[in-house]
C-alpha cells in the first residue's frame, strides 16, 4: 500500500474514514475520480416504481453531492431538511444497496432521529436509531459494514463490548428500545468512556452522517420537524390514494397513518405549519466558529424572519369562545416568533393589520360582525405574496370555496365545525378545552 499522504484539505470526517479503510490519499484520490462519472438519477427513477412510498418522501427534500462527508446523510439546508451523498461510498455499492441506503436515510427524518428526538451520546444514539431501521430494511439491501441487530459487524472486532451488544440485540425494537439497553451495559458505558478520553475512535461505529442538526435551537428543530411532517402527510395521502406503499409492511403503515393522524394535539400542528413558512436568512461569519470544522470553514449567522399571516374570522357565527381559545393559543406562539394578524368577514380590515410580536399579549377583540367571503383574505395576501409565506384562516368554514391562493394556505378550524367544501389544504380542527376542576 502506498504511503499515506497528507489529507489537510478534506474534512475531518472524510479523513477519519480513510483510516477506517485504511485508504490512503491517493488511493482516495482515484476512487473520486472513479466516481465522477456516478448518477444518482436512474436509482431515483428505479425507487419511484418500485417504492412510491419512498419516492414521495424523495421528491419533496433537495439531494446534493458533497465529498464533506464519508458516507450520506440528512441536514438542514436554509431551514428545509435535504440529503447529502458521497458518490465515492455511492460508486461501490450494488443497485439494491444504493436504494437501501436512500431509504435508511429518509426513515431518520421520518422518525425525528435527528431533530427533536436526538439523545446524547450521539454515538449510541446513531447506532440506536440505525438497529431500529436496519430491521425494517431487508439485509441484502444494505451494505455489509451496516449496523444489524442480532449480527456482528464483519468488520467490528468482535471483543468490541459496543458491538457484542448490539450482535445480542433482537430485531424489530424502537431506537429508544436499543439506546435503552446500551446505556444500561457497564461494559459499553465503559467504552464509551474510552473514546470520549481519546483512546478508542468513534469512526469504527459510523455508517451515515448525522452531524449539524446539534447546531440548531430547539425552536429551529420544531420549525424543520413541521416540514419534515408535512412531507410525510403528503407521502401518507399519495401512498393510499395510489395503493402505492410498496415494500413498507403493514404495521409500519398503520405507524405512519398515526403520526400525520388528525387526532394529534391540533396546536402542535399549528404551531409546525407556522413554523414550515418561516424563512431563514443566512450568512457566514469569520467570528463565529464553525462548530465542525472550527479552522476550515466560516460559521454561521442565521436570522428568522415572521412571513405569517393569521386572518380572523369575525363573523357573526364564529362565537366569542372560539376567539379566546384561538386567541390564547396564538398569545402562545408569540412567545417564539411574531406573525402579522388582520381581522375580516366580508371584507378584510386593514386598520386591524397588527404584527404580534414575540412576548406580546393582545387580549381577544372584534372590530367585524358580518358575514363570511374568504376571497377577501386571500385577495389581500395575494396582493402581498412579496411579503407572506403563508395565510391561515381561522374561521367555522361556513362559506364558499375561494379562490386560489398564491402562497400556502391553511384553515384552522374552531371546535364542532367543519369545511363547507373539499380542499387538498391543511385544515386543522380545534377542540374545546375541557373543564379543569379545582386542584386547591
Amino acid at each position: 500500500m502506498a504511503k499515506k499522504e497528507s489529507t489537510g484539505d478534506l474534512p475531518k470526517a472524510v479523513q477519519d474514514y480513510m483510516d477506517k479503510l485504511k485508504v490512503s490519499a491517493e488511493e482516495y484520490a482515484q476512487k473520486v475520480e472513479d466516481a465522477k462519472s456516478f448518477d444518482i438519477d436512474p436509482h431515483l427513477v428505479k425507487l419511484m416504481w418500485d417504492e412510491p412510498f419512498y419516492s414521495s418522501i424523495s421528491r419533496r427534500i433537495s439531494k446534493s453531492r458533497s465529498l464533506d462527508l464519508p458516507t450520506a446523510g440528512v441536514c438542514v439546508t436554509d431551514g428545509s431538511p435535504s440529503l447529502l451523498w458521497n458518490p465515492v461510498f455511492f460508486n461501490e455499492m450494488t443497485e439494491k444497496e444504493v436504494r437501501g441506503v436512500l431509504i435508511h436515510e429518509f426513515m431518520h427524518l421520518i422518525y425525528d432521529h435527528v431533530t427533536l428526538r436526538k439523545r446524547d451520546p450521539h454515538l449510541l444514539w446513531n447506532l440506536a436509531t440505525d438497529c431500529a431501521i436496519n430491521s425494517m430494511i431487508p439485509e441484502s439491501n444494505l451494505p455489509t459494514d451496516c449496523v444489524f441487530p442480532g449480527k456482528l459487524n464483519p468488520k467490528a472486532d468482535p471483543t468490541d463490548p459496543i458491538w457484542s451488544a448490539i450482535a445480542s440485540f433482537p430485531k424489530g425494537q424502537s431506537s429508544d428500545w436499543y439506546m435503552s439497553r446500551l446505556m444500561e451495559d457497564e461494559d459499553v458505558q465503559q467504552k464509551m468512556q474510552e473514546i470520549q478520553d481519546g483512546e478508542g475512535d468513534a469512526a469504527e461505529y459510523s455508517f451515515d452522517d448525522h452531524e449539524g442538526w446539534g447546531d440548531m435551537s430547539d425552536a429551529e428543530k420544531e420549525l424543520v420537524k413541521g416540514k419534515i411532517r408535512e412531507i410525510l402527510r403528503d407521502a401518507v395521502k399519495e401512498a393510499d390514494a395510489k395503493n402505492g406503499w410498496g415494500s413498507v409492511p403493514s404495521e409500519s403503515r398503520e405507524q405512519l397513518r398515526s403520526m400525520v393522524s388528525n387526532e394529534v394535539d391540533w396546536k402542535a400542528i399549528l404551531r409546525q405549519t407556522i413554523g414550515m413558512a418561516h424563512s431563514s436568512e443566512r450568512t457566514t461569519s469569520r467570528k463565529r466558529r464553525n462548530r465542525k470544522y472550527r479552522f476550515m470553514h466560516p460559521g454561521v449567522k442565521r436570522k428568522r424572519m415572521a412571513r405569517v399571516l393569521v386572518a380572523i374570522d369575525q363573523s357573526g357565527s364564529v362565537g366569542n369562545e372560539a376567539l379566546e381559545l384561538l386567541f390564547g393559543e396564538l398569545a402562545s406562539l408569540a412567545k417564539r416568533v411574531d406573525f402579522d394578524v388582520v381581522h375580516f368577514d366580508t371584507e378584510v380590515d386593514e386598520k386591524s393589520l397588527t404584527t404580534w410580536r414575540r412576548g406580546q399579549r393582545i387580549a381577544p377583540h372584534r372590530t367585524r360582525c358580518g358575514g363570511t367571503d374568504f376571497n377577501a383574505p386571500t385577495e389581500f395576501v395575494n396582493k402581498h405574496k412579496s411579503k407572506y409565506d403563508l395565510l391561515i384562516v381561522l374561521t367555522d368554514g361556513e362559506a364558499p370555496e375561494p379562490k386560489p391562493c398564491l402562497v400556502r394556505r391553511s384553515w384552522v378550524l374552531v371546535p364542532q365545525t367543519s369545511m363547507y367544501f373539499n380542499t387538498n389544504e391543511t385544515v386543522i380542527k380545534m377542540k374545546a378545552e375541557k373543564d379543569k376542576k379545582n386542584a386547591a
